[in-house]
Formats: structure tokens, C-alpha cells, sequence
């Protein structure tokens, strides 16, 4: 049975939170499945755009499954014999059907690519270098029949979003695979969820350690080292993440690193890019560094930086698509200042009472993420 798919466009410019396939202009109606896979919201938040191309707003195209997960790889039409290519690489453009002659990274081998720019029914297939992609081992998806006419994408109605209510099951179920990675202070947090009883906090995964950093965690594995343990040995971050089968991974980093350098932002990246090449599923989750007891900063590490470094984060974070949380602002006083009734050694390290906030935030966080997508099925 020949399976036509249907075409959409999108007009309205909304940005959405959580992470997304690229870094250009997109639809507020991409949200991540539990999954980890990539899905579009249809018009009445009732369900997903299925079986079909999407067009988005900045005019790229995405190939939905009859599920309404996005696809990646190679796609190849059937029933013409046709091939595109939607990107694999997780370089802000992932599941991007691929238009533009040139060069390509496909798993870690260049392919140079050429493909139809006639608007024929057939736009965007590929003309040239088919056999060196398929040598590239890409993976294949085979579907019977795809329609690329874009004179189909004519739907340009106004998005309209609608919140939703999100349960505390869906909310405790959003953290399921998830590993929160960090220093001290997260060793705190992972110490609460230890000893608390709420069945929301033993849904967390932890990988940290006293003096960890974005610094260290790019040093080799040795004797002096402090990088996490897991399963009885240290090795690194990613490499323990990858062990883990990390979906969602949440990252807390900046108090042991604004001494040992001006480059914390790009380590952060470079610590981002390897757990990426390992765990390329996963979604990438940044938590702000909080501050230090007022007056109690020692050299780079006062609160002034640290309010600029998160402000770099957060740029940084909307940039790539990755998921940012402000823990700083719940925990500060009116002075913009660690609270006393927060801080447990009169300089970083965090009371119980300062972890409760952490839940409250990391709750609200989940229902943000999950309030605009479709509800689950009963």
C-alpha cells in the first residue's frame, strides 16, 4: 500500500525551551519525546504531525514517520528509487533534509553530495554521491512512496499554542534516564535524594565528585585525578554516561573552574561535545552555577562573574538547543547573594533547605518542558 505523505509549512515564530534539532528560526511544536527522539505537535496540540514533511520556519524540511517521530539518514523512496539524505550529524542541523551541494560529515567521513534543485516532485534528492555516503554505513530508512511536492506545504495558519496540565506521573517519569553530573555542591544534592523519602528524587542518576570541573574532566584518568566513579572506577564523564544510557544529562560545573582559567565556557563546550559523540541521543541539560555566601567569593569566584558566566551559559545553551535551569535566582537574597538560610560552610555548599529548592525548581522545570506537548494516551 502506497504510503503518501502529507506536507505542512509553519508561519507563526515561537522559541521554545527545550532542546531543538538546529540552531535556526524554528516551530514552537518540536518537543522531545520520553523516547529521546523528536516529534511535532499538531495545530490543536491533540496529537503529532505524522506521516508527513514538515516545513519550518526557517524553510528547512524534516521527515516525519507515520508514528511522528523525526527521521535521520538516508531515506530511500521506493517506489521511485529516489534517495535523500536528512543529516545525522549532531551539529544543530540534525534530521535537516540535506539541499545544498557540498561537503558533508557523515559518521566522522567526509562525502561530497549534490542533489535535484528542480521543484519536479522530486526536489532535493540525490544526484551525486550516493555510494560514497552508503559507504559511510548511514543507516537507511525504506518507505514506499514520499511525497515531496512543496506545493502542498499551503497550510500557513497561525500557530496557536495550548497549555496543558501536566500530572506529577509525567512529571516523575521526565527525569527517568536522566544523570545529573556536577561537583561538591551536586554531591550535596545527591546525599538529600539518598536520604529523602519523595519517590520523585530516586529517579536521579548522579555522576559527581568533590573539586570536579569542566577543567579537570578533560584530564586523563589517574591517580590524582577526580574524575566520578562509577561501577568501581574513574574513567571519563562520557564514557560513564555512555555506560549509563543516559537520556537526559544535566550538568552543574563552574565553582571549581573560574580559578583555573578564562576558557570555562569553552571547556564547558568541549565536555558538552564529547558526552555528544558518545551519547548522541541525549539531551543536553545546563544547570547555572549558584552563588557564594556574600563576601565570601575568593579571587574570580564572586558572585559578579559568576552572574556573568551564566549569563555566557545561558547564550550558549539557547544557541546549541540544549536545556538551561536558573538555580541561582531561587537561591539568591536580596542582594543577589547565596542566602544564608542556604548555605551550610559560610562560603558555597548548601543547606537541606537550599535542596528543597532544587526540587521545587527541577519540578517546575518538567512541567514547563511538558505543559505544550500533546497529553499522553490513556
Amino acid at each position: 500500500m502506497r504510503k503518501c505523505l502529507k506536507v505542512f509549512a509553519v508561519t507563526a515564530a515561537f522559541s521554545l525551551f527545550a532542546a531543538m534539532p538546529g540552531f535556526a528560526e524554528q516551530s514552537s511544536r518540536w518537543y522531545s519525546g520520553q523516547d529521546g527522539s523528536w516529534y511535532v505537535r499538531s495545530r490543536d496540540n491533540k496529537g503529532n504531525v505524522e506521516n508527513s514533511w514538515f516545513q519550518d520556519l526557517d524553510d528547512s524540511w524534516y521527515l516525519l514517520a507515520p508514528d511522528g517521530h523525526m527521521y535521520a539518514g538516508l531515506i530511500h523512496d521506493t517506489s521511485t528509487g529516489r534517495y535523500y539524505y536528512c543529516q545525522t550529524e549532531h551539529d544543530g542541523f540534525y534530521g535537516r533534509m540535506a539541499v545544498t551541494d557540498g561537503a558533508y560529515t557523515v559518521n566522522g567521513r567526509q562525502v561530497y553530495l549534490k542533489f535535484n534543485q528542480e521543484h519536479d516532485g522530486a526536489f532535493g534528492a540525490i544526484t551525486s554521491g550516493l555510494a560514497a555516503l552508503q559507504r559511510t554505513g548511514v543507516a537507511t530508512v525504506e518507505i514506499d512512496g514520499i511525497s515531496s511536492e512543496s506545493e502542498a506545504a499551503q497550510e500557513n495558519e497561525e500557530e496557536v499554542l495550548q497549555e496543558r496540565e501536566v500530572s506529577e506521573a509525567e512529571i516523575d517519569a521526565f527525569y527517568n534516564g536522566s544523570v545529573l553530573v556536577g561537583d561538591s555542591v551536586m554531591l550535596g544534592f545527591r546525599n538529600y535524594c539518598m536520604r529523602s523519602s519523595d519517590p520523585f528524587l530516586k529517579s536521579f542518576n548522579f555522576l559527581a565528585s568533590g573539586s570536579f570541573s569542566v577543567h579537570n574532566a578533560l584530564w586523563p584518568v589517574s591517580s590524582k585525578s577526580v574524575h566520578p566513579i562509577y561501577q568501581g572506577a574513574q574513567r571519563p564523564v562520557w564514557e560513564s554516561l555512555a555506560l549509563m544510557q543516559a537520556k537526559k544529562v544535566f550538568l552543574f560545573f563552574g565553582l571549581n573552574d573560574l580559578n583555573m582559567g578564562n576558557d570555562t565556557c569553552e571547556c564547558y563546550q568541549q565536555v558538552v561535545a564529547n558526552i555528544k559523540q558518545l551519547c548522541p541521543d541525549a539531551e543536553i541539560h545546563i544547570m547555572s552555577m549558584t552563588y557564594t555566601l556574600r563576601g565570601k567569593g575568593k579571587g574570580r569566584l564572586n558572585n559578579d562573574n559568576i552572574r556573568v558566566f551564566n549569563a555566557q551559559m545561558k547564550e550558549i545553551a539557547e544557541a546549541n538547543g540544549w536545556g538551561y535551569i536558573d538555580l541561582a535566582t531561587p537561591l539568591s537574597d536580596a542582594n543577589g547573594d547565596l542566602a544564608p538560610e542556604y548555605c551550610s560552610d559560610n562560603y558555597v555548599h548548601q543547606t537541606s533547605a537550599a535542596y528543597q529548592v532544587w526540587t521545587n525548581v527541577l519540578r517546575q522545570y518538567a512541567r514547563d518542558q511538558l505543559k505544550y506537548t500533546p497529553a499522553p494516551e490513556a
